[in-house]
């Protein structure tokens, strides 16, 4: 997935290079070509239906090139209720037709708010993503804090681990969130 952030000063579109960009789609194709051997499986645990395939189907032959590349990248917003970010997403959603959405810190309820008004802009449901590592406090405000990463890795109880991960996950999903990148491979490389 890339992500692309598409600043309100700077409206330049980073554009990685070639060699980049072949890499990534050949790394996208090795994966679409391991999940086609896998049964399709949806969110909730709901097999794939016909109408979901013909749905899906109808959309990709209405799709112009444009539109079909714009649900490759994830837009990087900021969590801010006001005119500027409104039409940052209205650009990204509408123009670009992006295929998820990544906001950065602020309140719940903004995000909630973001999240719904973008939805209802997007011809397509938009994937929406997170940056929480250790929690949703990460990144929003007014939620409970959970330990880093360090220190969990130190709790030798795997259900009181599984517990907090699906406590996460109950989060994420209250606040209409679909994937969270997290955990991460993050190194610590402090010598002391």
């Amino acid at each position: 997935v890339f992500l692309c952030n598409f600043g309100l000063r700077n409206r330049k579109i980073s554009i990685m290079n070639s060699k980049n960009i072949v890499a990534t789609i050949g790394l996208w194709l090795i994966f679409v070509a391991a999940m086609a051997q896998q049964p399709a499986v949806l969110v909730k645990g709901k097999a794939d239906s016909q109408e979901c395939k013909e749905w899906v189907e109808t959309r990709l032959e209405q799709m112009t090139l444009k539109e079909k590349i714009g649900q490759l990248f994830i837009h990087t917003a900021p969590l801010q209720d006001n005119e500027a970010t409104h039409k940052n997403l209205r650009n990204a959603v509408k123009e670009y037709k992006v295929g998820g959405l990544l906001f950065s810190g602020g309140a719940l309820a903004t995000q909630a708010k973001l999240t719904n008004m973008a939805q209802e802009m997007a011809g397509i449901p938009l994937l929406m993503t997170f940056d929480g590592e250790w929690g949703l406090a990460m990144r929003l405000k007014q939620l409970p804090a959970f330990s880093r990463n360090r220190v969990m890795g130190c709790i030798q109880d795997n259900g009181l681990i599984y517990e907090y991960g699906r406590e996460v996950a109950r989060q994420c999903r209250e606040v209409g969130v679909h994937v969270n990148f997290a955990p991460v491979a993050d190194v610590d490389n402090n010598p002391l």
